[in-house]
């Protein structure tokens, strides 16, 4: 084979990609709430809610459609696209090109109400991170989406207090500490029954 190339795609949600999404969700919780931070101190409250989520017909990851298209907004596929050429029985002047998808992420985009928008579930495999993914194909394709919503004025969204990292990550890319009525960060305390709190950023728009 010769001329291996690849690529990230972001493509619309396929019912298809259910058995790929719901690994990459798991491992996404597991090592935020277990590797990275706490030292594993809540991974069976991160088990809990995996189940809830995994198990509950009624969850957004198990209802899709109904969570996100039918009220106007979109979930989308991460994919990493390998293509090869291959010579046709060792002629190279006769070649085929032979294309493979992986899934290797996912975000959606919820309407809350008829001027906010909610992303959700942005994540990528620990494998595909660190390449510009999430900034230069993700964020841009969703906030396209919402600036094309007619009357939705910000897009929303909530992350442990913990992930530094992730944070200033969604602050490089325009996002701010929504405030309470107090004038202070909104938070919701507690988490899935641990002292881990969640912030919410916000980014209006234009």
């Amino acid at each position: 084979s010769i001329s291996p190339s690849s690529s990230y795609k972001l493509r619309r949600y396929e019912p298809s990609d259910k058995p790929a999404i719901i690994p990459i969700f798991c491992d996404n919780i597991r090592e935020e709430w277990g590797e990275l931070h706490h030292n594993g101190r809540y991974l069976t409250n991160a088990e809990r809610y995996i189940q809830s989520v995994v198990e509950d017909e009624s969850s957004d990851l198990n209802n899709i459609d109904g969570v996100y298209f039918a009220k106007g907004g979109d979930f989308w596929t991460l994919t990493y696209v390998t293509q090869e050429e291959e010579e046709d029985n060792g002629d190279a002047t006769c070649s085929s090109r032979k294309e493979t998808e992986t899934v290797v992420g996912m975000c959606g985009l919820e309407v809350i109400t008829e001027s906010e928008v909610e992303l959700r579930r942005m994540c990528i495999g620990r494998n595909h991170r660190q390449n510009g993914c999430g900034s230069k194909i993700m964020i841009p394709v969703v906030l396209g989406k919402a600036k094309a919503m007619n009357g939705v004025k910000r897009v929303t969204l909530s992350t442990p207090e913990h992930g530094a990292d992730v944070i200033r990550f969604y602050k490089k890319n325009g996002f701010v500490d929504m405030l309470d009525a107090d004038g202070n960060p909104k938070k919701a305390l507690n988490i899935h029954g641990t002292p881990i709190h969640e912030i919410f950023l916000e980014r209006l728009l234009p």
